[in-house]
């Protein structure tokens, strides 16, 4: 059963699409660009080889098309095994190459490390082993997890590369179950073995970044939100108030660990708000009452509301939260606001990490003759003076465009998997890696050839929902999806224009990006049975 759709729903959703699909475009041309000026490339790129590879990446989508076909029709069981198989080779990568972590990896291991052995935040903060995590606590969150499965097992960075392996096989079971509420089992096949086998992701994935953890915790958020939305829930179930509690806490979980989760959660509202209402198929299709009309109508976005506002409220006490948890200076989130946009509009580090702004902020954080709140302060003051000569040099120097296009190549970098593997493997005296030099080159250009290819079905996806097509429940779904996908596609596109990046952020438009790619596979393949019939 369906409902007559809303002119504005109708404008909203055809708005949002291509909105998306010249998203799309722009990360096209920068994975090609990046490809093109990679400068971590030990050979010059290699054009007729990446055009090759391409083609060959294609002739594999249809491998993994035919693969999906296959796990639709059968027990589920055998695509968990599937998972499990190809992931195998990560376990032993991970066994084969010690992990030596540095950077971020170093921060998180230290930090789970230390309080897995016993110390408190209060002395790591006193003998300085916090640092700048004191306007990141994300970095807190991460190693408070991490530092439960140390408690848990053993302080070995081993644990957590199992963890993160063990993740991506749960986040593909969550995508099959995510696509099947809006499209088809067979998409959902094809989308999860995607996020499975992306060249850059799978090697990633081998590590101990949060990643994994976070798309977890992202899809059990979307999971049960998208059970509240196609379900006829009454507000007195004690069922419904439980999936509708842990999707907050899911979500705000993910939050905790990357502050990009807003940006989930504000494509949530808007498909809670703009989404075709569709009564549930077990009503037996049965005409409903006037009554029951506007109830399927606001019940889920009353419900959206709802979740929107718990989260939300969490949030503004998320610092005073940590506050008494850590018992140590945590400053208000809107100084790691201003941090991350003082460095994603540097023109001079093009909005990547800026060791200039960093020394800046080392010398107030290191005068112990300050109190904390007169540190904030001096925090918030340096960031102020760096926002406003950053935008007197973009405007001054008509550096926008230059320094955006920049960032989006850095964001759609093609070899940040198997560098980021290359750097947290070296051996920690002699700095003599362990992965061959010569495999960067191939490497690399498989790995882009596969990204040209999902953006290309991205791009498909996205394209066949501006053709009309007659109204019904399964088109009525898909559109739905589609509303929510892009909408996360674009706000990761904008909000990434503005704050700092980094190769591996490109993990944020992971789920859009596999779930379009399968409705754009599965549009080329009714289109192929078209053509035959």
């Amino acid at each position: 059963m369906r409902f007559k759709q809303s002119p504005i729903i109708t404008v909203s959703y055809i708005v949002v699409t291509i909105i998306a699909i010249l998203a799309i475009i722009w990360q096209l041309t920068g994975t090609i660009t990046g490809y093109l000026h990679n400068r971590l490339i030990t050979d010059f790129p290699d054009q007729n080889a990446l055009i090759l590879t391409t083609f060959l990446a294609s002739g594999c989508m249809l491998v993994i098309w035919a693969l999906s076909r296959f796990f639709a029709r059968h027990y589920g069981g055998w695509f968990l095994l599937f998972s499990i198989l190809i992931s195998i080779p990560k376990v032993i990568l991970a066994i084969r190459l010690p992990i030596h972590p540095v950077s971020d990896m170093y921060s998180y291991n230290v930090l789970a490390t230390s309080w897995a052995s016993g110390d408190s935040w209060q002395w790591m903060n006193h003998v300085g082993i916090l640092d700048l995590d004191s306007i990141s606590p994300h970095v807190l969150h991460i190693a408070t997890f991490d530092g439960f499965l140390f408690k848990l097992t053993t302080t070995t960075p081993l644990i957590t590369e199992g963890f993160n392996i063990i993740c991506v096989i749960l986040c593909a079971m969550l995508i099959v179950s995510l696509a099947q509420r809006f499209f088809t089992r067979t998409v959902g096949f094809f989308s999860a073995i995607i996020f499975l086998l992306m060249p850059n992701w799978y090697l990633y994935s081998s590590l101990i970044g949060v990643e994994p953890v976070w798309l977890l915790f992202q899809l059990l958020g979307l999971y049960f939100i998208i059970r509240i939305l196609t379900n006829d829930w009454q507000w007195t179930s004690l069922r419904f108030w439980g999936v509708l509690i842990l999707a907050v806490i899911c979500l705000f979980v993910a939050k905790e660990l990357r502050p990009l989760t807003l940006i989930i959660v504000i494509a949530v509202v808007i498909l809670g708000m703009f989404k075709v209402p569709i009564i549930p198929e077990f009503t037996g299709g049965l005409t409903p009452s006037q009554t029951h009309t506007r109830q399927y109508f606001w019940k889920p976005r009353l419900a959206i509301l709802l979740i929107f506002g718990l989260f939300f409220g969490l949030n503004q006490v998320s610092t005073t939260i940590d506050r008494s948890i850590y018992q140590v200076p945590i400053a208000n989130s809107s100084i790691g606001l201003k941090y991350t946009l003082a460095v994603g509009t540097d023109p001079k580090t093009h909005g990547m990490y800026s060791p200039q702004l960093i020394s800046q902020l080392e010398k107030p954080n290191h005068n112990h003759k300050l109190t904390d709140q007169q540190r904030f302060a001096e925090f918030d003051q340096i960031l102020s003076r760096k926002l406003l000569t950053n935008r007197h040099s973009l405007i001054a120097h008509h550096q926008t465009s230059q320094v955006i296009t920049t960032k989006n190549e850095e964001l759609m970098d093609p070899n940040y998997g198997i560098v980021l593997l290359d750097m947290n493997t070296n051996q920690p005296i002699s700095s003599r890696s362990l992965i061959a030099k010569s495999l960067v080159p191939s490497v690399t250009t498989i790995s882009t050839a596969v990204q040209l290819n999902i953006l290309f079905l991205v791009l498909i996806g996205l394209s066949i929902q501006l053709i009309p097509e007659k109204a019904s429940q399964l088109q009525q779904r898909r559109q739905n999806g589609i509303l929510l996908c892009a909408s996360m596609l674009v706000g990761f596109t904008l909000i990434f224009m503005a704050v700092e990046v980094q190769a591996r952020y490109q993990i944020s438009f992971y789920i859009p990006w596999v779930l379009l790619a399968g409705v754009g596979m599965n549009g080329l393949a009714l289109l192929n049975e078209r053509l035959i019939r």
